[in-house]
């Protein structure tokens, strides 16, 4: 049956407008037209929702909705969700249409095709696939966050999750509790995202290698440190104010985190007079001198250096500033 005249200017109504606009243009038997429903949907994919059973199993005009849109999947017929050509058009588009086709989830190359698309269709795939190395590679590389729904073995595999955390380091919070405390991973982790030392384990909250390296990326990172047991080791407290930027705010989540605590806090200072007072354009030489007196018993590498002597130019402490200092060691 040929488009009619009025077919044709809803058609090009539906160019023009927003979809809801137009449909109550339809005349309810144009959803059971094949050759309008075609030129229709070539227009607007996501009318395959409103089509009739007929439209929803021909073959032509599903593909074409899903080529386009990949979730209109869902609208299809039970024969085509389940049609190989199909799916595959509509998870190159959507990964997770997947989600649709259920009889399909256990297929190696379809699951392959929708988590290369979007690493989340891992969660629709069948449960012999979730525990694919290969796949779990495919998917956490695309969204780290994919991690979350990939097998038990694949979180605790070092591989697929330095893979995640690289991609997001949020995805940490997927792996196994062991990985968790694995420095290597944790580094990738923060280096991604600085707030993923939240899913770090106990020991690496206080590391300063990784305390640094979460904080450069962004300093506010500074609220998962371990505050409490960085300031038992008053050398490693000063080796991390040595090498940040932002140095005020971090000291003021340090500070708020230790409000109840008055040797930490009395600590924390200590840190601070000792890392200002190397530094000539901060130093504060009687204050410097009475600390060193004070920790004398810890070996404290810092009180090595004269700091009448000590040359060094004064850095800003600007949170937003792009400048960097060459001098600080990489972390």
């Amino acid at each position: 049956m040929a488009i009619t005249e009025n077919q044709r200017e809803v058609l090009k109504k539906i160019s023009e407008y927003e979809l809801f606009k137009v449909l109550g243009y339809f005349d309810p038997i144009w959803f059971d037209d094949i050759n309008f429903m075609r030129e229709a949907i070539n227009i607007e994919p996501v009318l395959l929702q409103h089509a009739s059973p007929a439209v929803k199993d021909n073959e032509d005009i599903v593909s074409l909705s899903v080529e386009k849109v990949g979730r209109m999947l869902e609208h299809a017929s039970t024969r085509l969700q389940s049609s190989l050509a199909v799916v595959q058009i509509a998870v190159a588009t959507d990964g997770n249409a997947l989600k649709y086709a259920p009889t399909l989830n256990d297929n190696e190359g379809v699951v392959s095709q929708a988590v290369q698309q979007n690493g989340l269709a891992i969660q629709f795939a069948c449960p012999q696939l979730q525990a694919s190395k290969t796949l779990g590679l495919l998917a956490v590389k695309q969204n780290g966050d994919s991690l979350q729904y990939l097998d038990d073995d694949l979180r605790a595999d070092p591989d697929v999750v330095k893979a995640a955390v690289k991609q997001d380091g949020f995805s940490l919070k997927y792996a196994e509790e062991s990985l968790q405390g694995n420095k290597s991973i944790v580094l990738e982790a923060v280096t991604q995202k600085g707030w993923a030392l939240e899913f770090a384990a106990k020991p690496l909250q206080k590391d300063p290698q990784v305390i640094l390296r979460a904080i450069k990326q962004y300093w506010a990172a500074a609220k998962f440190v371990d505050i409490h047991a960085l300031t038992d080791n008053i050398n490693n407290l000063v080796l991390v104010l040595d090498n940040i930027e932002c140095q005020s705010e971090v000291i003021s989540i340090w500070q708020e985190k230790l409000n109840n605590d008055s040797l930490k806090l009395d600590v924390l200072q200590d840190a601070i007079t000792i890392s200002n007072g190397k530094n000539k354009s901060h130093g504060n030489i009687e204050g410097f001198n009475r600390l060193k007196e004070k920790y004398a018993q810890t070996n404290n590498i810092f009180f090595t250096r004269n700091l009448a002597q000590d040359t060094q130019d004064g850095t800003s402490d600007d949170c937003y500033s792009e400048e960097k200092d060459d001098s600080k060691p990489t972390i």
